[in-house]
């Protein structure tokens, strides 16, 4: 289910994983290259990470023969197994480069194996940015069940 305001969105996806495996997945630089990216076609080439508060994150997209697209941030809150609070700001994107935006993740155990993933992405620059990504969430959401199916 997807819910858009101006300049911001939230996105929630149940997984039918417990909160521990669904939040490991966000903060393992391994999980993380075999999923995060909004296409099947679009995966990280790069995975740089320092999981801790105030830790950086750096991810390289990389589609095709396309240049790899960056974003980059920094982690404000880590809260195991329920909440992650991170920046997010792509480097060499055309339109949304340089614009630092805002990742509210909160992971809620339904039951001892569903979780209830909600993402609240805002401080977009502009409309058509938020709409970019509310597809890209929604594709890396899809991308992160297949995943974790696999496991």
């Amino acid at each position: 289910m997807s819910e858009q305001t101006p300049l911001e969105l939230i996105i929630k996806r149940e997984f039918k994983y417990p909160a521990k495996i669904v939040f490991e997945a966000w903060l393992d630089p391994k999980q993380l290259m075999q999923w995060m990216g909004p296409t099947p076609d679009i995966n990280l080439n790069l995975c740089e990470i320092d999981p801790n508060e105030k830790g950086t994150y750096r991810f390289g997209f990389v589609q095709d023969n396309e240049p790899t697209l960056y974003v980059s941030g920094q982690y404000a809150t880590i809260t195991r197994y329920t909440l992650l609070v991170f920046s997010w700001t792509w480097e060499n994107h055309e339109t949304a480069g340089g614009v630092e935006t805002l990742v509210t993740i909160t992971f809620e155990a339904i039951d001892d194996n569903t979780t209830q993933l909600s993402l609240h992405h805002q401080k977009f620059g502009d409309q058509e940015t938020c709409d970019h990504h509310n597809m890209g969430w929604n594709g890396t959401f899809d991308k992160l069940t297949r995943h974790l199916d696999k496991q």
